[in-house]
């Protein structure tokens, strides 16, 4: 069972990212119902590999990487199961149970593709003895085929994270090909740390809320520019105060959500505050947004740990 979790803790979430990656390729959503309808190709598959049949088999598609089946089927699992909202991880309470025949694979997906359709809708509901519902029956149908097909993988003396990996990173060679995939991965990867940011300015306001109330200052100059999604502000500010009177800032802007202060500096002298302002609006010109926003959050970082400090001493 530890072998499993360790899997799980080194593969789960890469494997729902690629799962919600390959959803934007598609033309329709997909609902429980097509991801388990996508596992039943995927068992199919498999069972290709053990039972070589011209009668059954397709004329010239061949299938004969028992590990790289193997993988896709444990990846519309991990998808079928989120899509279920079913934690993965319940999967420590479950009974271990040896079992490493294939025959059991039919019959189980038999029972989870009936045990959907019902959950949805499609078929009559039947009393589930042991369980308190149908979802938790769903549940205990997928956990279970995740463990049976870990052991057959190890019956077949495979290495199946590493099977695991190499799928994911042959999925991901072919995804980065599409540009509208590419983009979403390079915007996901960018929001993560906006989100961040924009959580950690907003207890900082209300933890400081004078820093942030500049009413009296005059708006010297103002470059903008968008990328994408984002409206960028080089601002030199005129605070009137006697040291430091000149602030130069990046003010981030997404939707209506407006994130300021950032990379802020102060001077006394109006052409170093010019002179800063220049170096600024080029490095924003000059860089992606994943780029500029890592950027402020470093520097915000250093500056919490800086003020933490200082509190402690």
């Amino acid at each position: 069972m530890n072998n499993i979790i360790k899997f799980l803790d080194t593969h789960y979430h890469a494997a729902i990212e690629l799962s919600d990656d390959f959803s934007k390729t598609r033309e329709q959503e997909w609902t429980p119902l097509l991801i388990l309808n996508e596992l039943s190709i995927q068992i199919g598959h498999v069972y290709n590999i053990i039972y070589h049949n011209t009668v059954v088999n397709e004329t010239n598609r061949i299938f004969n990487d028992l590990g790289d089946e193997l993988s896709d089927v444990f990846l519309q699992l991990l998808a079928l199961a989120d899509s279920l909202h079913i934690n993965i991880y319940h999967i420590k309470n479950e009974e271990y149970v040896e079992e490493n025949n294939w025959l059991s694979l039919p019959i189980l997906i038999g029972q989870l593709n009936e045990a959907i359709m019902e959950k949805f809708g499609y078929r009559f509901k039947k009393p589930r003895i042991g369980f308190r519902n149908i979802d938790d029956f769903i549940e205990n149908k997928i956990l279970k085929l995740i463990l049976i097909l870990y052991q057959i993988s190890l019956k077949y003396q495979l290495d199946i994270e590493k099977e695991f990996a190499k799928m994911l990173e042959d999925a991901n060679t072919f995804l980065e090909k599409n540009t509208q995939i590419k983009q979403n991965r390079i915007k996901r990867e960018y929001r993560k740390i906006w989100n961040k940011m924009y959580f950690t300015y907003w207890i900082d306001k209300k933890k400081q809320k004078k820093k942030y109330i500049l009413d009296e200052s005059r708006i010297e100059n103002k470059q903008e520019l968008e990328k994408e999604e984002i409206r960028y502000s080089v601002i030199l500010l005129n605070t009137g105060k006697v040291e430091e009177p000149f602030f130069v800032y990046l003010l981030i802007a997404i939707n209506d959500k407006i994130l300021p202060f950032q990379l802020l500096k102060k001077y006394r002298d109006k052409k170093m505050a010019q002179a800063y302002e220049k170096k600024l609006f080029i490095f924003i010109k000059q860089h992606n947004n994943k780029d500029i926003l890592s950027l402020c959050w470093q520097k915000k970082k250093t500056e919490r740990k800086k003020t933490e400090k200082k509190q402690i001493f």
